[in-house]
């Protein structure tokens, strides 16, 4: 039995503000393999949806993929993401190449409502995590294990 597969695609703008990242996440649509989105990507389409959204002229320049599984508890509260197989190439010439990089990290996130704090932070003390609150940006840590191994 063949696996089909929906590559996702959308733009997401994030602002921070204190310790609060606010996130809007536009959907640009759903394509059955990659040569289908390359040429979604490569169309005034593209263009014309990212200068509507943003009002900028954008241009490839980074892949990131990853496989992401969702989690929530209980009390529907906290929302855990776990990404994982994050893999990463660089644009050249306008064409993906194939050289695909594998970050060494899986990330765990957890996401809650500002408000829900205080139960956030009883219930992981209470489960005796030995967590830090670090930022992990996909896209900057590509291109800098990128740029280690000189593609860029």
């Amino acid at each position: 039995m063949m696996k089909l597969i929906i590559l996702k695609f959308f733009l997401k703008k994030k602002k921070k503000i204190n310790q609060v990242t606010q996130k809007n996440k536009i959907s640009l649509g759903k394509f059955k393999n990659q040569d289908q989105l390359n040429n979604f990507l490569e169309s005034k389409d593209f263009e014309n949806e990212t200068f509507n959204i943003t009002t900028l002229n954008l241009i490839k320049t980074l892949n990131v993929s990853y496989s992401r599984d969702y989690y929530i508890d209980n009390r529907e509260k906290l929302r855990i993401t776990l990404d994982k197989k994050i893999t990463t190439h660089k644009n050249f010439d306008r064409k993906f190449n194939s050289n695909f990089v594998t970050l060494d990290h899986n990330i765990l996130e957890f996401k809650y409502l500002n408000e829900d704090s205080r139960y956030i932070r009883e219930k992981i003390h209470n489960l005796n995590f030995n967590l830090r609150n670090q930022k992990f940006s996909k896209y900057v840590h590509s291109f800098l294990l990128l740029g280690e191994i000189g593609l860029h």
